[in-house]
């Protein structure tokens, strides 16, 4: 970093401050020279990271299709959740109420037996799973915490998580018939 890249600094007996201008994401280096008035030098390198969290939810038409109470129906389609950071640590989870609902009729979140849920897949450098071919209950559903710094490569680049999420549902067999809907909110919260 030269002293072009530097918008202000300050230096002081017992410390020094820089702001830098605007720093695309990435791995920066940081070296300091401190000499005295005889001579006497010292070096400081610090290496820091820029990072540029994205979260890019891929999603059509998504439909279930005819549901049964002998098993549980799985939708054609899948949501994908794309999160790509530098570094910085997250939690992604589903929100909303967790069912599906037609006027006064409902299907109730996923209770382990029927109700209305999701499974995943999960790929990139956090949490790598499989879908499992069973129901999780959406509300408070976590996909990922992903801890801040516990995967910072040394050469600066972003990393890909992709979380692949389908829904499906289960009914018991004095079902309502009807055109049920839902809206199941993503929550991310990045933690540095």
């Amino acid at each position: 970093m030269t002293a072009t890249s530097l918008s202000s600094s300050g230096i002081n007996a017992s410390s020094a401050s820089f702001t830098t201008n605007t720093l695309a994401y990435g791995q920066y280096r940081a070296m300091f020279t401190l000499a005295d008035a005889v001579g006497n030098t010292t070096q400081q390198v610090s290496t820091f990271y820029v990072d540029a969290p994205s979260v890019v939810i891929n999603t059509g038409s998504y439909s279930i299709g005819k549901l049964s109470t002998s098993s549980t129906t799985f939708g054609t389609g899948v949501m994908t959740v794309t999160v790509q950071t530098l570094g910085a640590g997250f939690q992604l989870s589903l929100a909303g109420s967790g069912t599906l609902d037609a006027g006064l009729s409902q299907i109730g979140a996923w209770n382990g037996t029927t109700g209305y849920g999701m499974d995943y897949q999960a790929t990139g450098s956090g949490t790598t799973k499989s879908y499992n071919g069973s129901l999780t209950a959406i509300p408070g559903a976590s996909l990922e915490n992903f801890a801040t710094g516990s995967y910072i490569g040394g050469n600066g680049n972003l990393h890909t998580f992709t979380y692949t999420i389908r829904y499906g549902a289960k009914i018991q067999p004095l079902q309502t018939a009807g055109n049920y809907t839902s809206s199941t909110p993503i929550k991310i919260v990045l933690q540095y």
